[in-house]
C-alpha cells in the first residue's frame, strides 16, 4: 500500500464516531478500490515526521508522504507491549518500539508532546490496517505541533519499522 493509498482511503460506509458496534468487533469490508479491509497487514512507507509518548504508553508515529511537511499525516500506533492481551504481539512490537527509540530518538522514549524530527528519515512500516472512529464527524483541527491527520485510518498495531531506501 502506497502513503496515498491509505491516506485517501475513504471512511467505511455508516460508520459512526465511537461506534459501539465496533467496540470489540472489526468493521465489515466494504467495497473500496484497494479491496482493503480492516484488519488486514499492510507496509506503507513514508517519511517520519514526529514520535509522541501517549497517556497510555503507546509510541504516535506521524508519517507523511513529504519529506519537508509534517502536515496529513498518518498515525502509526506502536502500544505498550506489556499490555497487548495478544502475547504473540508483544515481541514484534517490543523490537518495533526499540528500534523507534535506538535508531530515531537517540536511545529516550518519545515525549509526549512529540518529537519533532528536523531530517525525517524515509521508513517502511508493517502493522494491522485500524479505522479510529473516535473522530468521525469531528471538524479538522490542528494537533499539538499545529498539523493535520490525512485519514482516520490508521496502522494499529505496528509491528515492524524499518529504514526503507528513499524514492527518486
Amino acid at each position: 500500500m502506497t502513503f496515498r493509498d491509505i491516506s485517501r482511503l475513504a471512511p467505511p460506509p455508516g460508520v459512526m464516531k465511537n461506534d459501539p458496534r465496533y467496540a470489540s468487533a472489526r468493521i465489515p469490508p466494504f467495497d473500496n478500490p484497494l479491496g482493503a479491509r480492516e484488519g488486514d497487514i499492510v507496509s506503507v512507507r513514508g517519511w517520519l515526521h514526529c514520535v509522541a509518548l501517549s497517556k497510555e504508553g503507546s509510541y504516535n508515529v506521524h508519517l507523511t508522504g513529504s519529506p519537508h511537511s509534517f502536515d496529513q499525516y498518518v498515525v502509526i500506533e506502536f502500544p505498550d507491549h506489556e499490555r497487548m492481551a495478544d502475547p504473540t504481539l508483544r515481541s514484534p512490537v517490543q523490537t518495533a518500539r526499540q528500534f523507534l527509540k535506538s535508531q530515531i530518538l537517540a536511545g529516550k522514549d518519545p515525549p509526549r508532546e512529540g518529537a519533532l524530527l528536523g531530517d525525517a528519515p524515509y521508513v517502511q512500516v508493517t502493522g494491522q490496517l485500524f479505522f479510529n472512529d473516535a473522530h468521525v464527524g469531528d471538524q479538522p483541527r490542528p494537533d499539538k505541533q499545529g498539523t493535520h491527520r490525512a485519514s482516520f485510518w490508521e496502522i494499529h498495531p505496528g509491528l515492524k519499522i524499518e529504514f526503507a531506501p528513499k524514492p527518486r
